[in-house]
């Protein structure tokens, strides 16, 4: 791996190194573009799908798990830069020595952490190479990691490092862009002002998070008496505009703003230091210290719902009552294991915390997560229920709307995987073996279905009710079962 990376890396006249959602793509091709009158313009390499990833500029990619480097070479236009991202588990070391190859351009992200992760997730989803951020867990750690990231990047020097800070080229792009051409090649290169100013308004105005941590801020402090008591009327205003200005609201937004900065207690230092300075600075403190509060709530009720350590247990988790304990029991009974590896944690015991948070914190705890989902399910699993059990509450399978979409916004990771609990009666074995397979554990005696997973009396019900009843299938679904109840 070394060899090829010292290879491709001394290959080119400037290095350019970011994180990824810091605009790095944008960088190289403008660079690139001031370099040469004939180079593709900024419309000709942006899609609606897949942003500006459309330009294919030279990039290496480094897997560190695999050991391999690759060079995915721009073929449309000779251009002496390539772009790579730094090494996150060893920060300084990687960009010095890259530096010390020759000129090396570090985009520095500090205070537009929230930008950076709603690009990621927006640009990186559709490459495999980021996971979605799901709960204030995830957010908390991505949002520490990268504050201790910026603290490295922020002290590194070196002759030939230039560093450009993300938040002046979001400010002040026209000026940024030019500067650091100037720094690499000392002359003003090949476009006009005129030029350069039409690119980056297009650029702009594909944007979907420009000045986004800004934003949020501005939110925060438009519907916080204390924020704003001390800003005179019109600054105000500019403020309202600026909150405004917030026209994309994503997950993360909302993990940011109503999850944590709208749970703050006015009497924790970290909304006092956010009235004595409204920064953004001292807005990312403020979300840690909520996240934190949060944890600490979730280890108490961990302690009162699991009845063991799960460290070395794979939890299914489920909203089908008898159906995630009958999976449970028989993944347990046809694997060899001197104690039950797999564990029953029904969604019912988590109901003393919202499960986007019990999600991220069973993550941290267990070795893997099942979610078994009954999603467009209901009838069906409740009938099949009443079959096998003379003392069924089919009631109870209906009791809970919301538990049918809890699981909606869980996504498959390396250690959580989801299925549906249709999926699992229409294709049992084939699911049981997949389920084996992911988890890595030894089937050592036939795969036998219990009553509830053998009984094909109803298959296809709910299809039938969501077609025929469209949003009103669910209470139409709970009629049609209350009535074989009382049959």
């Amino acid at each position: 791996m070394q060899d090829d990376f010292d290879k491709f890396i001394n290959s080119y006249d400037l290095r350019i190194l970011h994180s990824g959602g810091d605009y790095g793509t944008f960088l190289t091709w403008a660079l690139g573009w001031l370099d040469h009158k004939e180079y593709q313009d900024i419309q000709q390499l942006h899609t609606e799908a897949a942003g500006f990833y459309y330009h294919m500029d030279n990039y290496i990619n480094r897997d560190y798990d695999s050991g391999t480097v690759r060079l995915t070479v721009n073929d449309n236009h000779a251009t002496s830069i390539v772009r790579l991202h730094y090494n996150i588990n060893d920060i300084e070391n990687d960009i010095l020595a890259i530096a010390d190859t020759g000129p090396t351009i570090l985009i520095d992200p500090t205070n537009c952490i929230l930008e950076m992760l709603n690009n990621r997730e927006t640009k990186m989803l559709q490459q495999a190479s980021w996971s979605k951020i799901e709960n204030i867990q995830e957010l908390a750690s991505q949002i520490q990691t990268w504050l201790n990231v910026f603290d490295k990047c922020r002290n590194l020097q070196h002759e030939n490092l230039y560093i450009v800070k993300m938040k002046q080229l979001v400010k002040k792009p026209a000026i940024t862009i030019k500067q650091a051409y100037q720094w690499w090649r000392k002359h003003h290169g090949v476009r006009s002002n005129d030029e350069i100013n039409d690119a980056i308004a297009y650029w702009q105005s594909k944007q979907k998070f420009l000045n986004h941590d800004e934003n949020i801020l501005a939110l925060l402090r438009s519907n916080d008496p204390l924020l704003t008591q001390n800003i005179p009327s019109i600054l105000k205003s500019r403020l309202c505009n600026t909150a405004q200005q917030l026209s994309s609201k994503t997950d993360i937004d909302d993990l940011v703003y109503n999850q944590c900065l709208q749970k703050l207690s006015s009497d924790c230092p970290e909304y006092k230091n956010l009235v004595k300075k409204p920064k953004v600075s001292n807005m990312y403190p403020a979300v840690l210290h909520v996240a934190k509060n949060i944890n600490k709530q979730l280890v108490e009720s961990y302690k009162q719902v699991v009845d063991r350590n799960l460290s070395s247990c794979i939890i299914v988790i489920h909203n089908t009552e008898q159906g995630g304990q009958s999976l449970v029991n028989i993944l347990n009974s046809i694997t060899s294991h001197t104690e039950d590896l797999f564990y029953e944690l029904s969604i019912d015991k988590l109901s003393l915390q919202p499960f986007n948070e019990w999600i991220g914190f069973l993550r941290t705890r267990a070795k893997k997560i099942i979610i078994l989902d009954r999603k467009n399910f209901e009838l069906e699993h409740a009938l099949r229920i009443s079959e096998c059990t003379a003392s069924a509450d089919i009631n109870k399978v209906f009791s809970s709307p919301g538990n049918s979409t809890v699981f909606d916004n869980v996504y498959d990771r390396d250690n959580t995987k989801k299925i549906l609990l249709k999926d699992l009666v229409d294709s049992f074995e084939e699911t049981i073996r997949l389920l084996c397979n992911w988890t890595q554990t030894e089937i050592t005696k036939p795969i036998c279905a219990t009553e509830y997973f053998t009984n094909n009396k109803y298959n296809s019900i709910d299809q039938e009710y969501n077609k025929i009843h469209g949003g009103f299938s669910y209470y139409a679904k709970y009629k049609k079962a209350t009535e074989y109840l009382q049959s």
